[in-house]
């Protein structure tokens, strides 16, 4: 109990707007139960807490290291996602399973602020809405990797054992969004930004009620993902113009008009090292690289890079062409151009120019602006993965491509150095298209054109997808949109696992399939693109096994009653 307390006041020095100083009340480990639940602000400590603990899962999430958006560097920290990548992990594998004491402090939020005698009305309901929100949350960030989860809807007492089965897939579900649509009820339209709002929830009901329509086959789910999706813009969001600030900037996390709900890192508590920067940032200083590599470094810098930006990703980035219209890069005239020219000329212009206007605010690539630097990734550049001295084997990209999208860049960093930083949980980009995918999957494509077109004329700056496209035709625009738009949001493993659903695939290509590089001469006019072998990213597969998760076995031994998922 004392550690839960002193957990409550550092928590509430950090988020209370109250001045009154909690510390000159009582020592810190006096506070009772009836204390916390009886005071607003003690019990706003406790709420905290569980927000970081929620949320923070999906701040970490790095589902796209299983996909083909990222080649990954296993030098370092990653190991657990190379494995699952390569399809090399067995039924003791845990993705964090057990988030079961998360879900007690959901539960304890819920029962005490609703039997508290110390909160307003106001409070208790609201503070129960808050702990409904977080639970369906976290059950639904394990149902994705799990299926059907022990549902604990009460605080269990000492004498109730951990020991329950599993429910049915249907019925885990059912849980999640009964927990999400019930807080949608007591919650406000607005709050204090890292604050659970109806938006929210409303929002994460569509994302839930998608995955089951899914991984039930039950198209009913697909109208209340409609339902859900409709809510939530009827709330007034607007998409943000300034979609790279929107991901890259404190100062607009909190500010822009389309984030529903994000995870704050301050930066009075935090360091670059505890950030997700640390992990795609380069790793480079002039005295590493070799004497022939140009241009200098006008900063070093000093992450710790595990994931880089694959050359498959770059494909979903469309080429506003000569006549006007979006295509991919090798179908635009620019490329026939090239083509016809010996395959030579201006690489940077045939591969970079007129490009979807996300690409730039996701990706860093050869010649662009990276920190204060000009970054060069060709040959002898001074980001290739070649160009560091022989003793420093690693902190270069494998791609020829550097992650932007949530880089902060206003300054070079060092790994102690405090750090404030953001991540979008919720926007309203990914509710359009969650809404446009409901519509696709019930015939509702003149709909469906109409909010597609949203985030690809105002985040991607593309041309508007013309009306008669056929399903078919539609369908693939929406999986290039989703995946261009949602690029390293932890989006796309879980938007294959579902299309893969759809059509009961026992093989998902994408991620059957190696990451590329994209390797550009000294010169910069002539590149090729290879698989990228080192780290072993030719090597990546996949198999029907993994639609879901095992139950880890160490889980099973204390616990009899779980069943496993299917191939493990």
């Amino acid at each position: 109990m004392k550690k839960i307390i002193y957990s409550l006041v550092l928590l509430l020095m950090i988020f209370s707007s109250c001045e009154e100083d909690i510390m000159d009340k009582k020592p810190l480990d006096k506070y009772s139960e009836i204390d916390v639940w009886s005071d607003r602000n003690l019990a706003m400590g406790f709420v905290r807490d569980v927000y970081n603990d929620v949320l923070g899962s999906y701040y970490w999430d790095y589902t796209d290291d299983y996909t083909d958006n990222s080649v990954l560097w296993s030098f370092v920290g990653n190991a657990s996602n190379v494995n699952l990548a390569f399809d090399n992990i067995d039924q003791f594998f845990s993705d964090g399973y057990n988030r079961y004491p998360t879900i007690r402090k959901c539960n304890l939020i819920i029962e005490k602020a609703t039997s508290s005698e110390g909160l307003t009305e106001d409070d208790k309901a609201y503070f129960a809405a808050e702990g409904k929100f977080l639970r369906g949350m976290m059950y639904f960030w394990m149902a994705r990797r799990y299926g059907g989860l022990m549902i604990v809807d009460k605080v269990l007492t000492p004498e109730d054992e951990m020991l329950l089965s599993r429910s049915s897939l249907e019925d885990t579900y059912a849980f999640i969004l009964k927990d999400l649509e019930e807080a949608a009820q007591n919650l406000p339209e607005s709050a204090a930004p890292g604050r659970a709002t109806k938006g929210a929830a409303y929002a994460m009901v569509a994302r839930a009620a998608l995955q089951a329509a899914a991984y039930t086959g039950n198209d009913s789910y697909f109208t209340k993902v409609k339902t859900a999706a409709e809510q939530v813009i009827g709330i007034g969001y607007t998409l943000d113009d300034q979609f790279q600030d929107m991901h890259n900037s404190f100062a607009r996390g909190q500010s822009s008009p389309e984030i529903i709900l994000a995870f704050f890192k301050s930066e009075e508590n935090n360091s670059f090292e505890s950030t997700l920067i640390q992990g795609i940032c380069g790793l480079t200083a002039n005295d590493r690289n070799r004497p022939e590599v140009t241009p200098q470094l006008v900063e070093p810098m000093w992450g710790w890079p595990q994931r880089f930006p694959s050359h498959n990703l770059t494909d979903a980035y469309l080429v506003v062409d000569t006549d006007g219209k979006a295509k991919k890069w090798e179908e635009s005239s620019y490329h026939e151009e090239y083509v016809a020219n010996g395959n030579s000329g201006l690489v940077s212009e045939l591969l970079y120019a007129n490009r979807d206007a996300r690409f730039y605010a996701t990706i860093a690539h050869d010649s662009s602006q990276y920190f204060v630097n000009t970054i060069t990734t060709r040959e002898d550049g001074n980001m290739h993965w070649n160009s560091n001295h022989q003793s420093y084997g690693w902190g270069l990209s494998r791609s020829g491509y550097y992650i932007r999208k949530g880089l902060y860049e206003g300054k070079m960093v060092w790994h102690s150095d405090p750090t404030a930083h953001h991540r979008p949980i919720i926007r309203l980009g990914a509710v359009y298209l969650d809404y446009v995918e409901a519509l696709l999957k019930t015939g509702d494509n003149g709909k469906a054109v109409e909010y597609l077109n949203k985030t690809r004329t105002v985040h991607g700056q593309l041309p508007a997808l013309d009306a008669g496209l056929n399903a078919e035709e539609l369908w693939e625009a929406y999986e290039i949109e989703r995946r261009a738009e949602l690029a390293f949001e932890e989006d796309r493993y879980w938007s294959l696992m579902r299309w893969g659903k759809y059509e009961g695939l026992d093989i998902i290509p994408e991620l059957n399939t190696p990451t590329t590089r994209v390797n550009i001469a000294a010169d910069g006019l002539s590149f090729f693109v290879d698989d990228s072998t080192e780290g072993n990213n030719h090597m990546r597969k996949w198999s029907n096994r993994r639609y879901l998760f095992p139950i880890p076995e160490g889980e099973r031994q204390q616990n009899s009653n779980l069943t496993q998922n299917p191939g493990w």
